[in-house]
């Protein structure tokens, strides 16, 4: 909590990050503070479909499609991991056996699972990853990375060891408390995680244990 409010000063040349309306606002361009000064983004934090669907249609280019910039990628200092995409079939569908064909297909079928790799995204599939980094030509708005190199490697850290049912809870309160603290919301870090704990509390009191609070005193 400490270092996500270092990141935002009490003004923008204090801060380490633009902290505008819009994350992915100024990809591409320049943007102004509220005096006026004109500042351009270095970086950004994305997810592994933030590459698709923000950057790279967010990113302006020149009138040969080139993209403008000197983009590239790198892992961040944290690893992390969120949600997924399962699929399952109707227990009362009248089309199982197609249904089934889909699943088979997304999840068995290699031939067609590198055809959808193509698009540069990450499978759960190692054979198929390393077959894809190894003829992989590169990604053009990060400038011919091989992207895929970086997608795995943090892919093989993902750990579900400690993952549990309220864990999804537990990350959108600890946000709220997180987004004000950094805004000087709490006088101290104590106060923000009394708040994390009492909202935890009325969402989960089954679970809750009023001891071993990681208080910094």
């Amino acid at each position: 909590m400490e270092t996500v409010k270092s990141l935002y000063g009490e003004t923008l040349d204090e801060s380490l990050t633009a902290n505008i309306g819009e994350w992915y606002g100024g990809m591409g361009e320049s943007f102004e503070d509220t005096s006026g000064e004109t500042y351009q983004t270095m970086a950004y934090s994305l997810p592994t479909w933030g590459l698709f669907h923000v950057l790279e249609p967010e990113v302006e280019t020149d009138e040969d499609g080139n993209p403008l910039g000197n983009w590239g990628m790198a892992s961040g200092p944290n690893s992390y991991f969120w949600g997924g995409t399962y699929l399952s079939i109707y227990a009362d569908s009248s089309l199982k056996n197609p249904a089934y064909d889909f699943v088979k297909s997304m999840l068995f079928d290699t031939d067609r699972m590198k055809e959808r790799a193509e698009n540069g995204d990450v499978y759960a599939r190692l054979s198929i990853m390393d077959q894809m980094i190894e003829e992989y030509e590169g990604n053009d708005t990060l400038g011919g990375m091989n992207h895929l190199e970086y997608f795995l490697d943090e892919a093989e850290k993902i750990n579900l060891e400690n993952i549990t049912r309220f864990d999804r809870t537990l990350n959108e309160i600890m946000g709220d408390v997180v987004n004000d603290y950094k805004q000087g919301n709490y006088d101290t870090i104590n106060d923000a995680f009394d708040e994390f704990y009492n909202q935890l509390q009325n969402a989960h009191p089954e679970i809750y244990r009023d001891s071993g609070l990681p208080y910094q005193d």
